[in-house]
Parts: C-alpha cells; sequence; structure tokens
C-alpha cells in the first residue's frame, strides 16, 4: 500500500475553547524525533466533530470517518467519508439507511 504521508492519523476532536474540529493531523517518528504535522488534504472534508469513529480499509487504503457529534451547532452525524491515503483525498459516500 501507498501512503502520501506516513504516520498516526488523527482526525477532529476539541481545540481551545471547546470547539469541535475538522483538521487532520499525522503524528510522524523516526528514531531521532517525533513531530506533528497538519495535514494538507484535497476535496470537502467532513463537518467539525468529536466522539466519531475511524478504522482503516485496507481494501481501498482509505481511513473511513463514521459518524460523530458537534454541540456548538447541535449536530448529531449520522455520514460516512473516506479519506484515500495515497493522495489525502476526502470523499463523502452517499448511502440507504434503510
Amino acid at each position: 500500500r501507498f501512503f502520501l504521508e506516513e504516520g498516526f492519523y488523527l482526525f477532529g476532536g476539541f481545540i481551545e475553547g471547546a470547539q469541535a474540529t475538522n483538521d487532520l493531523w499525522i503524528l510522524q517518528c523516526d528514531l531521532e524525533n517525533i513531530k506533528w504535522k497538519k495535514a494538507e488534504t484535497q476535496g470537502v472534508p467532513p463537518e467539525p466533530r468529536y466522539q466519531h469513529a475511524m478504522t482503516y480499509y485496507k481494501k481501498e487504503n482509505s481511513l473511513v470517518i463514521s459518524g460523530g457529534r458537534n454541540d456548538k451547532v447541535q449536530m448529531v452525524y449520522s455520514d460516512l467519508y473516506f479519506l484515500t491515503l495515497d493522495t489525502l483525498s476526502w470523499l463523502k459516500i452517499e448511502y440507504n439507511r434503510g
């Protein structure tokens, strides 16, 4: 599998002032240093959120983000997004929930 950026991925959560965010960060580690890098992505990212699920989908070499909430805008999400790891591009998945 090809990854545009290798490391540990972190999406969303809280920032200062209890604001939800939709930033994507990558923790990059090697033998000499550890650093956080804000990822540059393509496409339209998910809305800012926390308490969401994120998992790696090997077949599509993507991260999958589902659900979450943002109390500031009184939203509970039931959406689904893929982040392709070879291009760092967002894709919203439309599906029938019934």
